[in-house]
């Protein structure tokens, strides 16, 4: 079993919006998987950061429902206790455009509905965002805030390669380009989304407690490269 690291870093901001506003009929946005090729994450270039999660100054909580975010080990980890909720680490900066990133993701103690996963191009006061959400029961979705409103990418899907048995580790990858975003599964993509409308901002993490009951995610070993112009 992977140890929980021992809290040091507690950081809260007060937020004025809903991070999981209601998604009911939601208007869903034209996403065709593209077809098979032999690179899915093309392009690929030099290193723009590495986050080995040893300075908490590079990163924000948000901790609406009294969750915890604690950076140390090398590692950051999000925490709910008996609380119904979420919460989020954002990293400062930079703002990025095109690129690929990969997180190495270890959910220590997450059941049924409880939900983790990447944000991505996080910009703005309402810190508007795309999710990419794997929940502790094998499935998986995409889905967009803007100005508080949350609008489903792509819908609860069941995947055999997902977890549900914890403590578990893995990769979670992004491989974004313009308007074209690709969501991995260490090396298995998931989901495509080729028409997104926010398109540059900054990276973080999440956890959610579906149940009043704990949830605990380590993520660790953050890697954004850049991509070339040979990129398709």
């Amino acid at each position: 079993m992977t140890d929980t690291p021992t809290p040091s870093l507690t950081l809260t901001l007060t937020p004025t919006f809903d991070w999981f506003p209601a998604t009911a009929t939601p208007t869903r946005e034209p996403t065709p998987v593209p077809s098979a090729t032999p690179n899915l994450r093309p392009g690929i270039g030099e290193v723009i950061y590495q986050d080995d999660f040893s300075e908490d100054v590079l990163w924000s909580a948000l901790t609406p429902n009294g969750g915890r975010v604690t950076i140390t080990n090398n590692h950051i980890t999000l925490t709910l206790n008996d609380t119904i909720g979420s919460v989020f680490g954002i990293r400062k900066s930079p703002q990025l455009t095109d690129y690929y990133a990969e997180v190495t993701t270890n959910p220590n103690y997450c059941q049924g509905e409880d939900e983790y996963g990447l944000i991505i191009r996080v910009y703005g006061e309402q810190l508007n965002h795309y999710r990419f959400s794997l929940s502790c029961d094998g499935r998986a979705r995409v889905t967009r805030i803007v100005d508080g409103r949350a609008l489903i990418i792509r819908d609860w899907e069941s995947f055999m390669q997902l977890p549900t048995t914890y403590p578990n580790n893995f990769r979670l990858g992004v491989w974004v380009k313009g308007t074209e975003v690709r969501f991995f599964f260490n090396d298995t993509q998931l989901f495509a989304l080729d028409n997104a409308v926010i398109v540059g901002g900054s990276l973080g993490v999440f956890a959610r407690a579906s149940e009043a009951d704990a949830v605990s995610v380590n993520f660790s070993d953050l890697n954004v490269y850049q991509l070339t112009s040979t990129g398709e």
